[in-house]
């Protein structure tokens, strides 16, 4: 993401093979979207639990 990015974006996550997905809510100190994990990350947040769940 570059810094020109940032205003536009409404949500962004990381991923890991350790932390599997993160949502990221400020970038430089500065807020994304409502500063909250947007609907995308809480609905990989759910996939990724039902698959590891099995």
């Amino acid at each position: 993401m570059s810094p020109d990015d940032r205003p536009r974006a409404d949500e962004a996550f990381l991923t890991s093979s350790v932390r599997s997905r993160l949502p990221v809510t400020r970038v430089d100190g500065l807020g994304l979207g409502d500063g909250k994990p947007g609907a995308l990350s809480r609905r990989l947040k759910v996939l990724c639990r039902q698959l590891v769940e099995g």
